[in-house]
């Protein structure tokens, strides 16, 4: 997969990488990431381990309120995923999907 540069990343602060190309990706707490494209957003429930956070985006079933409608394709998935990996590579946090 590839990861993108982080010189797209034109704000990051403690706990959030914003893109220029569009999305954000920001801890909510210890157990969820939001993710932001635009309007549409969606939290992704991660586990904390001890040098790294599992993610697992097969728990998220859509877009929250009010984008829940529609549909999380397959590449949509794969285009979420790799735009989360390079904010949290960005903000130098190790994870793993699961």
């Amino acid at each position: 997969m590839l990861i993108e540069s982080e010189a797209h990343f034109v704000e990051v602060g403690a706990q959030f990488a914003r893109s220029n190309r569009g999305y954000e990706v920001a801890f909510v707490d210890r157990f969820g990431l939001r993710y932001s494209e635009g309007e549409r957003s969606m939290t992704i429930p991660l586990d904390p381990l001890v040098d790294r956070v599992l993610l697992d985006l097969s728990r998220v079933s859509g877009w929250s309120e009010p984008f829940d409608h529609e549909v999380l394709t397959s590449e949509a998935r794969a285009r979420i995923a790799e735009n989360v990996a390079a904010g949290l590579k960005r903000l130098r946090v190790g994870f793993e999907f699961g």
